[in-house]
Order: structure tokens, then C-alpha cells, then sequence
């Protein structure tokens, strides 16, 4: 049997191509990580309404569902409301729901696009203001903010 001499740099070379080919599933793996927040976790529905009969309509379920509107408005067409701040699953941690509406002109009426993330602070006494935010998949939270949504502007053209 015979043995290979290999010299410091080559060596030094494929020392770090090995470890660069063992690289290539974590950076996959981030890869993908990376593409599912990517992904467009979004509801849409259409209305027949205008857009901003919709927005008032939006504003006041959200209002009655708990959460505080921060930013938005009719002429923008968007919308922004965060639930209350509530404790998470660890000491000190906390959590809490962003919710994001969006509409748009649509030939049928307006399109209402509801998006909602769930923002975490791992340890909210230590590290204030180092949250993460994780957009959540369309669910029940979403059908039923939209289910609402349906039943405000029916009670609006009622009145």
C-alpha cells in the first residue's frame, strides 16, 4: 500500500472544500427557512362595496375584536392593529398579533387581503424591543375577522 504526500496547501484546500460541502445542507435548510417567510401568507376576499364603506367597516371589527389600530387609513386603503401585549410561554416573554389589512380596487367591488403575524419578545424585561415576527398561515383567525368582516357591512346596508 501506498501513501499520498500531500503538501500543506493542498491540504489547507480540501480540508475547506469538505467543510464547505457539509455547509451546503445548513445553508439549504436556511434557505428554506427563508422561503416560507417569503410565502405569501395572505386571505383575500372580494366585496361589492366601496372601498372605504369597507374600511370603516374593517376598522370597526377589528376595534370590537380586541385590537388597537396603529397605523392606516380610507385614502391609504391599509390598516395596522396589534392585540394585547400578552405573556408567552417563558418567563418573561411576551406575545402579541399584528394584524395587516389591505385593500385594493377589484372589478367585482374591493378586495380585502388580511395578513396577521404573531410577534414575540423572548424575554421582554431584559432585552426590550428584541422581537421576532412570524407571519401566521391563513386560519381560522383569518376567516373569522373576515367572516365578521361579511356581517358588519350586511348590518351596514341595513341601517
Amino acid at each position: 500500500m501506498s501513501w499520498v504526500r500531500f503538501g500543506r496547501s493542498t491540504a489547507v484546500a480540501l480540508t475547506l472544500a469538505a467543510g464547505g460541502l457539509g455547509g451546503c445542507a445548513v445553508a439549504d435548510a436556511a434557505g428554506q427557512a427563508v422561503q416560507r417567510r417569503l410565502q405569501d401568507p395572505a386571505v383575500e376576499r372580494v366585496f361589492p362595496d366601496a372601498s372605504r364603506d369597507i374600511y370603516g367597516s374593517v376598522r370597526a371589527v377589528v376595534t370590537r375584536l380586541g385590537y388597537r389600530v396603529v397605523r392606516g387609513s380610507a385614502a391609504q386603503g391599509e390598516l395596522e392593529a396589534v392585540s394585547a401585549v400578552l405573556p408567552g410561554v417563558d418567563p418573561g416573554s411576551s406575545r402579541q398579533l399584528v394584524l395587516r389589512v389591505r385593500l385594493m380596487p377589484a372589478q367585482e367591488g374591493t378586495t380585502v387581503r388580511v395578513r396577521l403575524a404573531d410577534l414575540r419578545e423572548a424575554d421582554s424585561s431584559r432585552r426590550a424591543g428584541h422581537a421576532t415576527e412570524a407571519p401566521l398561515p391563513p386560519g381560522p383567525r383569518h376567516e373569522a375577522l373576515l367572516a365578521e368582516l361579511g356581517r358588519e357591512l350586511t348590518a351596514q346596508k341595513s341601517r
